[in-house]
């Protein structure tokens, strides 16, 4: 007797779980979640041209930019000479002879595997007087260029400019 009575509550609470998520209600539940507006709604009336010399990182996804980055660094002769705009962590660094080498820390999605760019301002400033705080988000732009070697490749944006943003 006592697996009948459980046979017959499983069987109450399964069509609970089937039946119980529709029903005449379904309606007024999607009435209050906000649909997306049309993507032609959406869409600029003019668009730019594309810029094939001008990289935007700040408008791709955190996976985005680290897969475009990885690229930079697997494949630098192919970026050589563009404009590379990206968004990230002002911090900074100590060379092996104690100089200060200023960086865009780009944390990923996942948080495990971040990057950084070494970048070198366009105009000189002082520092620490003239520079964004530590871990303050920055938007980097400039010319991306590289030295490689047999061991690695050291990639570096020149002639840059670094802009304060807001992230709260």
């Amino acid at each position: 007797m006592h697996k009948w009575i459980r046979r017959i509550w499983m069987s109450i609470v399964l069509a609970f779980l089937f039946t119980g998520c529709t029903g005449a209600h379904e309606e007024e539940k999607t009435a209050d979640i906000p649909q997306p507006a049309e993507e032609t709604a959406t869409q600029p009336e003019e668009t730019e041209p594309a810029d094939d010399n001008v990289i935007d990182l700040t408008r791709m996804g955190r996976n985005t930019v680290y897969a475009e980055i990885s690229q930079m660094m697997m494949n630098p002769e192919e970026y050589a000479g563009k404009t590379i705009r990206v968004k990230g962590m002002f911090t900074t660094a100590m060379d092996k002879d104690y100089n200060t080498i200023f960086g865009c820390y780009i944390p990923d999605a996942a948080a495990c595997c971040a990057q950084g760019l070494e970048f070198v301002l366009a105009e000189e400033r002082i520092y620490p007087d003239e520079y964004p705080q530590e871990n303050e988000w920055i938007i980097l732009e400039g010319t991306f260029t590289y030295e490689k070697n047999s061991y690695f490749t050291a990639a570096k944006i020149a002639d840059a400019t670094i802009e304060v943003i807001d992230q709260s």
